[in-house]
C-alpha cells in the first residue's frame, strides 16, 4: 500500500478466526537501497507483478519518475531509471506481463521473465516505454496518441496474460471511452477507429430506460424507436445482434 512517500505491507495471521492483519512500513529508503527513495513526489504510483512478486515503487518527478524495485516485500530496494525518455510530466502508470511473441523480447543479460511498462502523459501527447530487463532500464518513450485522437488523462496500463497484448485505457477518445493498444511489446500503439462508435453504440440501452419514464405514449415511442435503431447500427459493430437477448459475451 503506498501513501505518498511510505510503502506498507500487510501479512496475514490465519491460524486465528478471523485472521488477524498486521501491517508494517517497507517504504524505499537510502538506507535500504533506494537513493532517491522518500525524497519528493509529485503523485505516488505502486505496481506489484503477481507472476512474480517483484513490487515497484514509482514517484512522480515532473519530466521522469523516480523509481526503485524490490524482490523481498520491501526489505532491500533497487533503483530503476523510472521512464523512457522522454517521458510525460504527468499522471504516471506502471505496469507489467508476458512478453508479446510480436515484439521484442528480454534482454540477453536479463532473466526476468515479463515486460515492463512505464506510461504518462505530456501536454500533446501520451507516450509510454518498455524495459526488457525486468523494470531496471526503459528505452525510449514511444507516443500512444496525440490529443487529436483522445483526451490527455488515461488509465493505468494492463497487459494480457495470454499474449502480451498492452493496454492503456482513456476517457475519451472522439468523446467516448476507448483504449490505445500495442500487440508488439510497445514499439507500435493505435487507438482503434471504431472506439468512438463503440461508445456511442452502447447509448442503445439507455433509450428503454428513459422511455420507461417518460411522459405520455408518444414520448415512450420515440424514445424506444431510437434504441432500437443505435442498437440495429451497433449490431455490425459488435459482431453480434444487440436486440433480441443474444446470448454472446464481449471479450474483456
Amino acid at each position: 500500500y503506498q501513501s505518498y512517500l511510505s510503502t506498507y505491507k500487510v501479512s496475514f495471521d490465519d491460524s486465528v478466526s478471523p485472521a488477524k492483519a498486521t501491517w508494517s512500513d517497507a517504504s524505499a529508503t537510502a538506507t535500504n537501497g533506494c537513493l532517491v527513495g522518500g525524497l519528493t513526489s509529485l503523485d505516488p504510483i505502486l505496481f506489484t507483478d503477481h507472476a512474480t512478486g517483484r513490487t515497484f515503487e514509482s514517484q512522480l518527478s515532473g519530466q521522469d519518475s523516480l523509481t526503485c524495485y524490490t524482490d523481498d516485500d520491501g526489505v532491500t530496494w533497487h533503483p530503476s531509471t523510472g521512464g523512457g525518455f522522454p517521458s510525460g510530466v504527468d499522471h504516471q502508470t506502471l505496469g507489467g506481463g508476458a512478453y508479446s511473441d510480436n515484439g521484442v523480447g528480454p534482454l540477453p543479460t536479463s532473466g526476468y521473465p515479463n515486460a515492463v511498462y512505464y506510461c504518462s502523459q505530456d501536454v500533446a501527447d501520451a507516450n509510454c516505454a518498455s524495459s526488457h530487463d525486468g523494470g531496471v532500464m526503459f528505452g525510449p518513450a514511444v507516443p500512444m496518441y496525440s490529443l487529436l485522437d483522445c483526451g490527455g488523462l488515461h488509465g493505468h496500463v494492463k497487459v494480457a496474460p495470454n499474449d502480451g497484448t498492452v493496454y492503456v485505457p482513456n476517457k475519451s477518445c472522439g468523446g467516448n471511452q476507448a483504449v490505445a493498444v500495442s500487440e508488439d511489446g510497445g514499439t507500435t500503439w493505435s487507438v482503434p477507429a471504431l472506439a468512438p462508435l463503440l461508445g456511442l453504440a452502447t447509448i442503445a440501452g439507455a433509450y428503454p430506460a428513459l422511455a420507461g419514464r417518460a411522459p405520455g405514449w408518444f414520448t415512450r415511442a420515440a424514445l424506444g424507436a431510437l434504441g432500437a435503431w443505435w442498437a440495429l447500427l451497433a449490431a455490425p459493430l459488435l459482431g453480434h445482434e444487440a436486440l433480441g437477448g443474444a446470448d454472446q459475451v464481449l471479450p474483456a
